[in-house]
This record gives C-alpha cells, sequence and structure tokens, in this order.
C-alpha cells in the first residue's frame, strides 16, 4: 500500500531547511567572531594579495607599486553581507593598477572601493577618492 506523503520529497524538504538553519546558525557565529577580527591591515606593500574570512576588513596599500597588484577575494566561507573596502593611500604611487577582484581599478593613489558579497557573487557597492 502507497502512502499519501512519500517519503523522500519529505526527507529533502527537512534536509533543506536543516542545511539553512546551521548555515545561518554559522554565519551568525562568524560574524560575531568577525568582530574581534583586526579591522584594518597593515600595509600590504608592493605586493598582490589573497584575502580570507579572517582577513582585516580594511586593506591598505601605501607603498609605490612597481607593477600591476591584484586582491583576490575569498571565495569559501564567505557570507552573504561579508564586506572589504581596499584604500590606495598617497603613498601607493606608481603607474599601475591596483586590480580589487574583478570589479575595480584602482588606477592611483588615493582611491578607495568596497565589495560586498551578496550571498552569490561579490559586488562593487562603493567606490571613490580619498
Amino acid at each position: 500500500m502507497k502512502l499519501p506523503l512519500d517519503p523522500v520529497p519529505v526527507r529533502e524538504g527537512i534536509k533543506g531547511i536543516i542545511s539553512q538553519v546551521w548555515r545561518s546558525f554559522f554565519e551568525n557565529i562568524f560574524k560575531a567572531v568577525s568582530k574581534t577580527l583586526p579591522s584594518v591591515s597593515g600595509d600590504n606593500g608592493d605586493a598582490s594579495v589573497t584575502l580570507t574570512s579572517g582577513s582585516a576588513r580594511t586593506q591598505r596599500f601605501n607603498t609605490a607599486l612597481t607593477a600591476a597588484r591584484t586582491v583576490t577575494l575569498p571565495t569559501t566561507e564567505v557570507f552573504d553581507g561579508m564586506k572589504f573596502t581596499v584604500v590606495r593611500e598617497s603613498g601607493a604611487t606608481g603607474a599601475f593598477n591596483l586590480e580589487v577582484g574583478a570589479l575595480k581599478s584602482l588606477t592611483s593613489a588615493s582611491e578607495w572601493a568596497v565589495v560586498e558579497y551578496d550571498g552569490s557573487a561579490w559586488r562593487l557597492t562603493q567606490y571613490g577618492s580619498l
């Protein structure tokens, strides 16, 4: 005898709800722990950087760039609303760009950009000059 309620869809639906609950739980824990992380980096110098979920939320560059440099944004352990601010300060002169992900080129000293994760991709949300 077949039951009117197939247990497979019910089981899969419950699994999806549990996954969402755990994801939300861990995102909230990460957000709380993130408040204890350094909020501003030291000078990243004349180098490319790869950010992680544990990186300072504001990344500073204040050394002359002698080649094109890249800020690689994290692809794991990210959550909706995660943000990074990248600042090319006045000392970061040079004729080379500082690429923030593939979202924004900081082409000269005293420029900044904010990128935010929307749950599926990084987005450029703000930029300007100091």
